[in-house]
């Protein structure tokens, strides 16, 4: 009994404060036998949580103290009291085996990819505030809280909150996380109101430690399940436990969705995954041509750079597959074996992004101005505009940045050329000359 007391200190000590209130302060001793740890609960309710959660933990403390220990097995009281009135008959019981047993969080039916943790992410320009964002969750639980990353599909949303999943078990291996989408959530909750379990789902997910809903907006047109996702919503927060979401789109966009919950989650921390720019692409070419060792050329590398699509997924792929090609045909890869094996990932020659000179060249064809009067800088009423329009041009056919943009054009600020962008943006559509402008430049590119 008495290296069970030091457990005890152990278990109350290591896990949170809210989790040993209510599901662990009556752990109790039953026996040590045959290198067998037998504890006990006080419900069967609370037996079930421990084995879903807690167990594989408790066993690593248990061991600590008993040395030559190989399982444990988990009894409520009704199991002792059969076990005195009646001991033929063999109880209910749990058995943790950690040589049989894989880690007891669950996780849904959703996979959980290993390999998405933090050394295989790549930070870029547009990732930036996002992982920084995510790595401040695991330093600091709840404070940001909770956290909701968006962006478009392929520019790696899921794979940021796995790694925060997986570095989150690493660095708390006690705490009860969850990761599921609302469908799963649709799912479960409709399984507990079926069988009349509604009430220990809803204590389920309220004494989690985080939570994790991938794709939260498959929440729209699910009125019910959305309702009762809110009333959860609130009391994980109001715990200050830590939730952290991803969705294609910012709340306030999500509709046919619970404006309750909507509003909730346009208070949180709205971080969005912007698509790779062409520095980025190349960034990340190197990378994933670094990580599984397709030695492409620099060539290859530039090729791939400005002709795959801006999606993080599909240039993962991409890279796989030529490695896959490379291992088979036991050839290097050039910028043809690209072309003839990467065609549905090749941007189409419509896709294609142009360049500055190209569009200068056609612009001042269309509007009968110079080149060098386009790239100066005088304060010419009718150059402003021409100017402001070959700023929005070569914004949306290139990949320069803001920077790039003003240097060719006068050497302006970044801080000018976003507002001349905008500024075409909002007139183009009710301004016959702009319009006809664009059009007739975008035609001859």
């Amino acid at each position: 009994m008495q290296p069970f007391t030091a457990v005890k200190n152990d278990i109350k000590e290591q896990f949170p404060s809210l989790d040993y209130k209510i599901w662990l302060n009556d752990i109790g001793f039953v026996s040590y036998q045959k290198q067998v740890l037998a504890l006990s609960t006080s419900s069967s309710f609370k037996k079930d949580k421990i084995e879903k959660i807690y167990l594989k933990s408790l066993f690593q403390i248990a061991k600590a103290h008993f040395n030559d220990l190989r399982s444990i097995e988990i009894k409520h009281l009704e199991d002792q009291e059969n076990e005195q009135a009646a001991p033929a008959i063999v109880p209910k019981k749990s058995n943790f085996n950690p040589l049989k047993e894989e880690p007891t969080t669950k996780t849904s039916r959703l996979n959980i990819i290993g390999e998405n943790n933090f050394r295989n992410y790549l930070v870029y320009e547009e990732n930036q505030l996002a992982f920084d964002f995510s790595k401040k969750v695991i330093d600091k639980m709840g404070y940001i809280n909770p956290l909701l990353i968006f962006g478009k599909v392929g520019v790696g949303k899921t794979h940021l909150i796995q790694a925060v999943y997986h570095e989150i078990r690493k660095k708390f291996p006690f705490y009860a996380l969850k990761y599921v989408n609302p469908n799963d959530f649709v799912s479960e909750y409709t399984n507990a109101l079926k069988h009349k379990q509604d009430r220990n789902f809803r204590i389920n997910y309220r004494s989690l430690d985080v939570l994790f809903i991938d794709d939260i907006q498959f929440f729209m047109g699910k009125e019910k399940s959305a309702q009762e996702f809110f009333d959860i919503f609130n009391a994980i927060f109001t715990y200050k436990k830590q939730m952290v979401f991803c969705s294609d789109r910012e709340p306030e966009k999500l509709d046919k969705i619970d404006e309750r919950l909507k509003s909730r989650l346009s208070s949180s921390v709205i971080l969005e995954l912007k698509e790779p720019s062409l520095e980025s692409r190349k960034k990340l070419i190197f990378f994933f041509n670094q990580l599984y060792n397709t030695k492409l050329s620099l060539e290859v590398i530039d090729f791939l750079s400005h002709n795959l699509e801006s999606d993080v997924r599909k240039i993962k792929g991409g890279l796989k597959s030529l490695k896959l090609f490379q291992e088979m045909y036991h050839k290097t890869i050039d910028v043809d074996f690209c072309l003839n094996h990467l065609k549905h990932l090749i941007k189409s020659k419509e896709e294609k992004r142009s360049s500055i000179p190209k569009i200068l060249k056609e612009l001042a064809k269309v509007t009968n101005t110079s080149l060098e009067a386009i790239k100066s800088s005088k304060p010419n009423k009718q150059m402003i505009l021409i100017r402001q329009i070959a700023m929005f041009l070569i914004k949306r056919h290139t990949e320069n940045p803001l920077k790039e943009i003003g240097r060719e054009l006068g050497g302006k600020s970044p801080a000018a050329v976003l507002y001349s962008i905008n500024h075409i943006k909002k007139n183009k559509d009710h301004n016959l000359n702009i319009n006809n402008i664009i059009s007739k430049t975008v035609g001859g590119l």
